[in-house]
């Protein structure tokens, strides 16, 4: 059935969206490998149609919390399904909801290091992306308070979001300080001609 759905997802009218966003809130925590891989498919082939996406934004709260309780509980095999929804979520992420970023961000990190290559590359490509959306929002404020009452919030500008990346290189783990390292040089890579 979930199958299904994805495929029927696209061409779903607007004023049916609804059940579909109940259908990815209630099988994203089921403890299954393809059925979380399949609620992050919905949500994407959703989010892939000029209404899914309005639709999308309307729910962004609701779906941006899902993400956040799903972090410890996504299963490793859906990983990768995991982060590309979340590519997909920072691309159309509206200026309001920027605290998302690194909410994230540890978790995009330590996947660049992930044993499937299909979810290393995603998590640089997610990581890519979070520079241009805070490059897109320079100036805006980033409600980190959201995330954790006692962090000070900032703003979005692309030195804060390599300062952001820097924060693995005090990891507890080698494991992430490695991470943290590969990701900065793909981020020194892709924007070194920018005057930050």
């Amino acid at each position: 059935m979930m199958d299904l759905i994805v495929l029927m997802a696209k061409y779903v009218p607007e004023n049916c969206h609804n059940p579909l966003f109940a259908i990815f809130n209630e099988t994203v925590v089921i403890q299954d490998v393809q059925i979380q891989k399949r609620s992050y498919k919905l949500l994407t082939k959703l989010m892939e149609t000029e209404g899914g996406l309005k639709s999308a934004l309307a729910f962004i709260s609701n779906i941006l919390e899902i993400f956040l309780k799903t972090s410890d509980s996504t299963l490793a095999g859906a990983k990768s399904t995991r982060l590309s929804c979340i590519l997909l979520v920072i691309q159309n992420l509206p200026v309001d909801y920027l605290h998302f970023i690194p909410a994230v961000l540890s978790e995009v990190i330590i996947s660049t290091k992930n044993v499937n290559e299909k979810t290393r590359q995603t998590s640089y490509q997610t990581l890519i992306a979070m520079g241009n959306k805070m490059v897109e929002f320079d100036g805006a404020p980033i409600k980190n308070s959201l995330n954790d009452a006692e962090m000070p919030d900032g703003t979005a500008t692309l030195k804060e979001f390599f300062t952001m990346c820097s924060a693995g290189l005090v990891g507890s783990t080698q494991h992430m300080v490695s991470a943290a390292i590969t990701s900065l040089s793909c981020l020194f890579y892709e924007f070194h001609t920018r005057n930050y």
